[in-house]
């Protein structure tokens, strides 16, 4: 039996990982040994995308079958180098270093808000804001695949405020800040959540998928800086993606 191919078309994100892991899971329980995930319609795929591939590639091999991609984004390969994954689903992995951070000089002064908005802390409401805040960045000197990390990383970030820092659901509410500064661009993720100690979260090893922590790993691996801040409201995740050629001191993490 040939393998069956699966195209996926949108996002691949915490709003849709779970009804596409649960389909394909039927097409193996009805005995399709062999699948292959088409993402070239994909728009965007997130950890919680992520999770639901390999979580299904997993049950295939027990089973002695397979779930192989094609025509990965150049952002997921990315995703799934630095986690070592790529094999899992049938592609070529390479190596990946955790890159160098480099610190943002501009702290405040200079720098000016985008927009400030406020939505229903819903799965809907990621595309939104992922769509808004790359739109700005794209007008600044960040590069196509640096506009890709931040996209990335807003998308975590805001899945995270959904997901854990939302204790009314849909009745509490998200803040999102688009800052555009000298040297860098700021993205700021507000919750109404309880908030937590990042020094007590621990990550996933890189070459340890697993759920929970793998928001924050990404975060942390695409970004120049990533600061998580707890106030009287709630939990503010802020983001910085500094420019090519910016004046910032660069640190090995």
């Amino acid at each position: 039996m040939s393998a069956v191919i699966h195209n996926i078309e949108g996002d691949l994100d915490f709003a849709s990982a779970s009804r596409t892991r649960e389909h394909l899971i039927h097409l193996l329980n009805q005995g399709q040994k062999d699948l292959t995930v088409d993402l070239g319609a994909a728009g965007y795929v997130d950890s919680a995308g992520l999770l639901a591939l390999i979580a299904v590639a997993t049950r295939a091999s027990g089973a002695g079958g397979s779930v192989r991609v094609r025509n990965p984004s150049a952002t997921l390969m990315r995703m799934l180098n630095l986690s070592h994954a790529a094999e899992v689903l049938g592609l070529a992995s390479e190596a990946l270093p955790l890159p160098a951070r480099r610190r943002h000089t501009d702290t405040g002064v200079g720098r000016w808000d985008v927009f400030r908005f406020v939505v229903p802390a819903t799965a809907q409401a990621c595309a939104q804001v992922r769509r808004a805040v790359i739109q700005e960045a794209a007008r600044t000197p960040l590069t196509p695949a640096c506009c890709a990390d931040l996209e990335l990383a807003v998308g975590e970030a805001f899945a995270n405020a959904v997901r854990h820092g939302s204790p009314r659901g849909e009745q509490d509410r998200v803040t999102v800040r688009c800052l555009v500064g000298r040297d860098a661009v700021v993205v700021e993720v507000a919750d109404e959540g309880l908030g937590f100690d990042r020094s007590e979260v621990v990550l996933p090893r890189p070459e340890e998928i697993r759920e929970g922590g793998m928001g924050i790993f990404y975060m942390e691996a695409v970004m120049d800086s990533v600061e998580f801040e707890y106030t009287t409201r709630g939990m503010v995740v802020r983001l910085a993606k500094v420019y090519p050629g910016a004046r910032g001191s660069a640190t090995r993490r």
